[in-house]
């Protein structure tokens, strides 16, 4: 039996009883739901804008009648929440229609705006296309941001952009968009700047490049380029998987390398700078499909992967004949996520199993704690960068989780005693 250092703030499900103390429940009507599936959030690490979040949204369209075109009938939504004050709920924001989105991520490092931080936000959809979005400013009226015509990332302009409204009164800025694959799904992408300079963990990386992998339905691998022009540049695509490639990932050590894991069970390594026709290394060592694949920020060679047969597997990449270990969650393991400050803790989104919080000690791995969703799909997880309060983090000991289950559509908000688990 695994302690709980598990604290529900804001209510979507129930914490296991394993020693759960100070569970802190909230009306169930603080929970905000719209009809469509959540499958993806996100916490912004763009300093000033920590305390937002995106959450993607997919729901098939019951009314449609063309069965022939399958990416037509998934409609969607990008939520933008906010930590409220007493950081015990998120609030939307922004709320705007859309395609289906499978996959969302932020970009580290923000634009700058009329000298105002723009954080940037990538996201993959059901119709087979990247779009890169931007949390605007507090404008009075849209003509207003209309003229503003420049964001400035060193030589970064960006002249063409799109406002878009959310219906709760911010403003997300639709910076370009471009199709990855036709009549099919985009299923995930990463960007090439997890490493960008981190204060907190005194990780210093500048990439003057911002590139981003996206995998799809159909087995592929795109890489594109965020041009300075605004614009989306399709570098390089080439078949990876011959069934669904569920994730992909750059190595943030060294962006050159590219790895990925389909539903044909198996996780390749991949070496862009060559036409990469066949992958460096390709592991069989799972027994399901890939679904997710993140680098440690801290230890060089370490990555996890997360897999339908229910373990997350941790592995060096100096040796990839099998992982040096491995932790069963009870549940498919959808997403994995390292914390943002302590190495050896990492989350898991597991399907109708719930959400983890794992820990790689020794390079020993196991449960430190868990979060019941009442057999709902865990789909979404997500680490808050800091602790929002007037206590300094370290004081206050616990960090914020954003979670969301798919079905019963619900975005969960709670907190991990990480001075109980390290």
């Amino acid at each position: 039996m695994t302690a709980n250092y598990i604290d529900a703030l804001w209510e979507g499900s129930t914490p296991l009883t394993a020693d759960c103390t100070e569970v802190v429940y909230m009306p169930d009507f603080l929970m905000r739901t719209l009809g469509m599936n959540y499958l993806i959030v996100k916490w912004c690490p763009c300093e000033d804008f920590l305390n937002f979040c995106a959450v993607g949204l997919y729901q098939l369209d019951e009314q449609a009648t063309d069965d022939a075109i399958a990416t037509q009938r998934r409609i969607g939504c990008v939520q933008l929440y906010k930590l409220a004050e007493t950081c015990d709920r998120l609030e939307v924001v922004a709320d705007i229609d859309c395609e289906a989105v499978l996959d969302v991520k932020w970009q580290q490092t923000p634009l700058t705006l009329e000298g105002n931080s723009q954080p940037v936000l990538g996201m993959v959809t059901a119709q087979g296309n990247l779009c890169i979005l931007a949390l605007g400013c507090d404008f009075d009226d849209e003509q207003q941001l209309v003229n503003c015509k420049k964001f400035d990332w060193g030589n970064f302009l960006v002249n063409n952009f799109t406002p878009v409204f959310g219906s709760f009164g911010e403003q997300m800025v639709e910076l370009c968009e471009t199709s990855i694959v036709k009549d099919q799904l985009a299923l995930s992408l990463d960007w090439n700047d997890r490493r960008e300079t981190l204060s907190e963990s005194s990780i210093i990386f500048h990439s003057a490049i911002r590139r981003i992998v996206v995998s799809d339905q159909a087995g592929d691998i795109s890489e594109v380029e965020f041009l300075p022009s605004g614009n989306l540049e399709i570098l390089k695509q080439w078949h990876a998987h011959d069934f669904p490639a569920w994730t992909v990932a750059y190595n943030c050590w060294n962006t050159t390398t590219v790895f990925s894991g389909g539903d044909d069970c198996k996780f390749h390594v991949w070496d862009t700078r060559t036409n990469c026709s066949h992958p460096s290394i390709t592991s069989k060592r799972h027994e399901m499909g890939v679904c997710n694949i993140q680098s440690s920020i801290f230890r060089e060679n370490v990555i996890a992967t997360g897999c339908y047969d229910e373990y997350a597997r941790f592995w060096d990449l100096r040796s990839l004949k099998r992982p040096f270990t491995e932790i069963n969650t009870g549940g498919g393991v959808w997403r994995v996520q390292w914390h943002p400050s302590e190495p050896s803790l990492l989350l898991s989104a597991d399907m109708h199993a719930g959400f983890h919080v794992l820990s790689i000690e020794d390079d020993q791995g196991q449960v430190l704690s868990s979060y019941n969703t009442n057999n709902e799909l865990a789909y979404g997880v997500s680490w808050q960068k800091s602790f929002p309060s007037k206590a300094s983090s370290q004081e206050n000991g616990r960090d914020l989780v954003a979670s969301c289950t798919f079905y019963d559509a619900k975005v969960q908000l709670w907190s991990v005693s990480t001075t109980m688990l390290t």
